[in-house]
């Protein structure tokens, strides 16, 4: 599962042989997509798969040279590195016609789709569709180094097969997001565990206690995280979980958990203001007075030390799915835990079984390599940018990794 070092045009990935990983990078779906069956994840997939493989002129031609960096100090600017850090060179290429061709796209033996976007590593036997070079970076701002602190970010892990629930898998993610985005840090990152019915009021520890314990454990002393969270447990799991860790009420009481921990600023983000914006997962409560006054400016530093076991942050539940999710009991515990209980619109089943087969049956003739097998996913990975003044989403898109069996 290790990033690809180089990027393989045709002469490598012209048919031969089969790729037994797949990654597939989604473009910006921060604006509404088309309501699907399977839900968002789908239709984003979907809309990827032709972006990489239909070999349209506007999604191989550059853009105009007054788009994205050239747009001046724009904070929402996008302003392509030198080289990614996959070795993919950024710049356009002249095909053979001399047609000039975005970063990513190389050249078919099909005059019906001259230029399509892949990645291939025949080492690892590793598909990216499309290639990670053609994702633009919406935090590089071509007039400042350091405009990180103007975004808040968070990313949301699916462990999707419940038969492998490593958490190196969400170290690959977060390898995954960096070479791709340029995110190194995250301001919250969001543990799903969709297999394991956490949401469930009858589960018991035992039949998931070492998976989400282990895997909890483990972002615990992950310094690009400075927050965590968690996605649909139930207030009973919530207090096993929290009981197995050892984890304590916080020392000082929970003010606003939205201050942003990446920065030594202490005014709450924008987010809380307009959850709505993030699209789900964010803190809805603000308290600007207790930021201006000072208060909070220490607190932080409980959900972000790195531990073998760090206070969540914040729970996120689906009270369109389970009206009966939220209560005053388990509101009133998480607030005496300095955990924040906010909502969510995540659909469970985040990427039906049947979903990823069909697509990929759509495009199997214009894949330049062909499936070792059946497909199993293994993990999705959502993140969104949010501009913290102005509340508004910047980004937004989804990883997903998949495996091929026998």
């Amino acid at each position: 599962m290790a990033t690809p070092a180089a990027t393989s045009g045709p002469s490598q990935a012209n048919g031969e042989g089969f790729f037994r990983s797949l990654y597939i990078h989604t473009h910006d779906v921060s604006r509404s997509l088309k309501p699907s069956a399977d839900g968002e994840l789908a239709h984003a997939i979907h809309q990827t798969l032709h972006f990489a493989l239909d070999g349209h002129p506007d999604d191989y031609t550059p853009s105009s040279s007054n788009d994205g960096a050239g747009s001046g100090c724009d904070p929402l600017a996008t302003m392509p590195t030198a080289t990614a850090s996959n070795g993919v060179e950024t710049s356009a290429s002249a095909g053979p016609s001399g047609t000039n061709v975005k970063k990513g796209f190389f050249p078919t033996d099909d005059p019906e789709r001259p230029y399509i976007s892949y990645h291939w590593n025949p080492r690892s036997a590793t598909l990216a569709l499309p290639n990670p070079a053609t994702i633009t970076n919406p935090i590089a701002d071509p007039c400042s180094p350091d405009h990180r602190s103007s975004y808040d970010i968070t990313a949301k892990f699916f462990f999707l097969d419940p038969t492998d629930l490593s958490p190196g898998l969400v170290d690959d993610a977060l390898t995954r997001l960096t070479s791709t985005t340029g995110i190194i840090t995250v301001d919250t990152l969001v543990l799903a565990f969709p297999t394991l019915e956490l949401d469930s009021r009858s589960s018991s520890s035992e039949t998931w206690g070492s998976s989400v314990t282990e895997a909890w454990s483990h972002v615990s002393q992950n310094p690009q995280l400075f927050s965590l969270g968690l996605s649909d447990i139930s207030p009973s799991n919530l207090r096993q979980l929290l009981s197995s860790l050892s984890v304590q009420p916080p020392s000082t009481p929970l003010f606003s958990p939205a201050i942003p921990l990446s920065t030594s600023t202490t005014e709450p983000s924008a987010s809380t203001a307009q959850p709505d914006a993030a699209d789900a997962d964010v803190p809805s409560s603000t308290t600007h007075h207790l930021a201006s006054s000072g208060a909070g400016s220490f607190w932080n530093l409980e959900y972000s030390t790195l531990s073998a076991a760090r206070r969540p942050r914040l729970v996120s539940i689906n009270v369109k799915q389970d009206p009966c999710a939220f209560d005053r009991d388990f509101d009133s515990y998480c607030t005496q835990m300095g955990i924040q209980l906010v909502a969510h619109s995540d659909r469970k089943d985040v990427l039906p079984q049947r979903t990823l087969p069909n697509l990929m049956d759509e495009f199997k003739d214009r894949l330049p390599v062909k499936m070792a097998g059946r497909l199993r996913a293994k993990w999705a990975l959502k993140y969104t940018t949010l501009i913290r003044d102005r509340g508004v989403l910047a980004d937004k898109g989804y990883i997903v990794f998949v495996e091929t069996e026998n």
